[in-house]
């Protein structure tokens, strides 16, 4: 009987057992055992085995015990509710370990449950190791064998537990979770919260409430639930004639008054909490202040709550910065100036800015008030602000403040209107004007998507409407003259590689045409999928029509890319890879896409521009041109402006403030246009970092060779240029090159187009 397997082969035929401690003692109960012998906790396992109908199994449990090829696993010492009952189970499981001392046994407990002597098992049986955080691997399996438990024991359905599965890890990214997700406790909690409600809330503050619930009352509930019996802290409160909230609003206040004294300004860091202050606190909830109940209501803190953590030397903890900034928030909230006392706060720097979110989160969900917050919004985003880094922060803060609490919400009056446009405005201004740092700058951009970036026309498939609060003039298109131009490197130049040698000292490019100001963003690539882009043959060639029905790799005839398409089998295309996640912020590029998916919306973008200018009697585009990918020499060119500079910005070295590439520091693709210092002298931005951009020609070696329509087949290796935020300085260089096939669709590849000639390109 191989019960475990992946392990080695000598540990494959281990019998696990699990024992719910809780349920050993109220056997002992029932049985009236106050003297256990050896033979207690096996009577017990029997008696369980048999309410199971595994009658047959106990036999087998018999045999390995004997053997030593068995593991118990003991779970929830901490979860025996007095010291006597304890005692008893410690007794009974010493016995037991006497007995068949070969076998190996697992007992769990909550660090600070296990710390009184007397309640310990012997330590050289019973060695003290502390569970560690989970890493990515073991949070994946961890969610999986929830899933898999709640499939057994709640009886949902297959569907209903791989979507929840699915919703949880995807919410587990948001960078607020993050943190939180390797700590197995909390974990736990969001798991129950998914699990309970269907998803996790969308707002933080929503979420840490229902945690607060089940870290201070439902954690117990569940425990002591099948005895039928008031929760110790619930039933304490009910003696002093108390409620839950009333406790609530007591941490909240413990909460606030620690995060203000507390000098370790460090993001991770948690304000240490006395006893002293935590037993005043309690016992202001008495009526005659009493202290025998106070110290009732500490200790249960202490061993069954999880909502303070007792650190020895007489303090507590929150379990995570999170929930001290929480509940502090909860606090704010209730103060009657919260407006003037969140911006004191928030002129003390970042340390306060999750507080004064999470009390927004608690005015607009819990007390349904909408005024506070949006005169909050109005007051960090006036009309007409100083040109100072607090000033931009206030904006930036406002627009986490209106996301909070729900931009739908601030739109209901036409002030509200009003206010939200500012905020849009001054947002884009934010960007364009490169104040803050990067990864500031990054964030704030990543709120003006959410609330919806005004650069971008939506009555015209999201092209780009503004730069720099000036109308664009031609959808974003800008000028690239005809003219010399240089493409690839030299010997001696910084950081070159070999395959960019090879070219003449200067090329000439014979005619004019025109690029797109950024690369394709994720809501203009919306458009096209909302209008059928990928159920319409029009916009594909033949081959990329076939690759899009998942039956291409048969007309290829490179053997290397049939490797290739061994390992990544294609299938059906109806939108480009990881498209739920990208939605969420629709100014960013849009990445995942093959060449053959930029090509087709190419294609698109130019018959529906045509046909748009058309209907309202506008210029038409020129007959001989198209929109389509740029060749690598019209990239060149264009990047590297009239000279041989190595950046699109000159020769100065790249910097954080220059391009979103490795040293920015980002970690993911960022909105476009909030690297203005990394723009060329017309105005393209983004060519060096934030994605890698697909061109029009096929790769080879140097000299560059012009390329016509019919040159190569469609299924070769493509040209890449521009480097990424995963890149380093050297890859984002003008004159970087990759090859890629076609149908690579990594997480740091968009593309962007050009207006240029249709029947000869350079």
């Amino acid at each position: 009987m191989n019960c475990l397997p992946g392990w080695e082969e000598g540990e494959r035929n281990i019998l696990p057992v699990k024992v719910i401690l809780r349920h050993f003692w109220r056997w002992l109960e029932n049985q009236h055992i106050t003297q256990p012998s050896e033979c207690t906790l096996f009577d017990y396992i029997k008696y369980d085995l048999d309410s199971c109908k595994l009658e047959e199994a106990v036999d087998l449990l018999a045999e390995r015990l004997e053997e030593g090829k068995a593991m118990l696993l003991l779970d929830g010492l901490d979860e025996i509710p007095t010291g006597a009952a304890r005692r008893l189970i410690l007794d009974a499981v010493t016995l037991f370990t006497n007995r068949y001392k070969t076998c190996r046994f697992l007992v769990t407990c909550r660090v600070l449950s296990y710390q009184k002597a007397a309640w310990k098992l012997p330590a050289y049986d019973f060695p003290e190791l502390t569970l560690a955080k989970f890493n990515p691997q073991q949070i994946e399996d961890f969610i999986h064998a929830w899933y898999r438990e709640v499939a057994q024991k709640w009886e949902k359905s297959e569907a209903d537990v791989a979507s929840l599965q699915v919703a949880l890890k995807r919410e587990i990214r948001r960078s607020y979770l993050k943190n939180l997700s390797p700590i197995p406790l909390l974990l736990t909690i969001m798991a129950l919260v998914n699990t309970v409600y269907g998803a996790l809330p969308g707002t933080k503050a929503l979420l840490y409430k229902r945690c607060v619930d089940i870290l201070l009352w439902e954690w117990e509930q569940k425990r002591f639930s099948e005895v039928g019996h008031l929760p110790r802290l619930s039933e304490l409160l009910q003696q002093a004639g108390r409620v839950q909230s009333d406790l609530l609003v007591c941490l909240a206040k413990l909460a606030y008054q620690a995060h203000t004294s507390w000098r370790d300004k460090n993001r991770e860091s948690l304000a240490e909490i006395s006893v002293k202050d935590l037993q005043w606190t309690l016992c202001e909830l008495h009526p005659q202040k009493s202290l025998t109940w106070t110290e009732e209501m500490l200790d249960c803190i202490r061993e069954r709550a999880g909502l303070l953590l007792d650190q020895g030397e007489d303090t507590f903890t929150f379990p995570h910065r999170s929930f001290q900034e929480y509940l502090a928030g909860v606090h704010l909230a209730r103060q009657r100036n919260f407006v003037s006392e969140s911006l004191k706060l928030l002129e003390q720097g970042d340390y306060w800015r999750e507080t004064v979110l999470y009390a927004v989160g608690c005015l607009v969900n819990n007390n349904q008030q909408y005024e506070p917050p949006a005169y909050l919004v109005e007051k960090l985003c006036p009309e007409r602000g100083e040109d100072t880094e607090r000033a931009w922060q206030n904006i930036w803060m406002a627009g986490r403040v209106v996301l909070e609490m729900g931009a739908n919400r601030l739109q209901d009056e036409a002030d509200g209107k009003n206010l939200l446009e500012r905020l849009r405005s001054r947002l884009a201004e934010l960007l364009e004007q490169a104040a803050l740092t990067s990864v500031e700058r990054a964030a704030a951009g990543d709120v003006l998507s959410v609330l919806g970036d005004p650069r971008f026309d939506a009555a015209c498939f999201h092209l780009p409407l503004t730069y720099r609060a000036k109308a664009e003039p031609f959808f974003g298109l800008l000028e690239i003259p005809s003219g010399k131009f240089t493409m690839g490197s030299r010997e001696g130049d910084k950081g070159a590689y070999d395959s960019e040698y090879g070219n003449p000292g200067q090329l000439i490019m014979p005619y004019r045409y025109w690029m797109g100001r950024y690369p394709v963003s994720v809501v203009q690539y919306s458009r096209f999928i909302k209008c059928g882009g990928y159920d319409n043959d029009a916009w594909w060639s033949e081959i990329a029509w076939s690759w899009r029905n998942g039956n291409w790799d048969s007309q290829v005839e490179d053997e290397k890319l049939k490797n290739f398409l061994a390992r990544r089998p294609t299938e059906l295309r109806y939108q480009p890879i990881g498209w739920q996640e990208q939605q969420v912020y629709a100014n960013h590029p849009v990445v995942g896409v093959s060449w053959f998916e930029a090509r087709a919306y190419c294609q698109w973008l130019d018959s529906r521009l045509r046909q748009k200018l058309a209907e309202s009697n506008r210029p038409p585009l020129p007959d001989d041109y198209e929109i389509r990918l740029p060749t690598e020499a019209e990239w060149e060119k264009a990047a590297r402006h009239a000279d041989d500079r190595r950046y699109p910005w000159g020769d100065a070295d790249c910097d954080n403030t220059r391009a979103n590439y490795a040293d920015s520091q980002i970690d993911s693709a960022s909105s476009v246009g909030m690297f203005p210092h990394g723009a060329t002298p017309d105005g393209l931005t983004d060519l060096s970092g934030n994605v890698w951009e697909w061109t029009l020609t096929p790769y080879a070696g140097y000299p560059y060779k012009p390329y016509g329509q019919g040159d190569a087949a469609e299924t070769v290796r493509r040209t890449v240029r521009g480097g990424s935020w995963l890149n380093d300085s050297w890859d984002v260089r003008c004159a970087s090159r990759l090859r890629l096939v076609p149908v690579n669709v990594n997480s740091d590849i968009g593309f962007r187009y050009v207006l240029s000639l249709s029947s000869s390109v350079f």
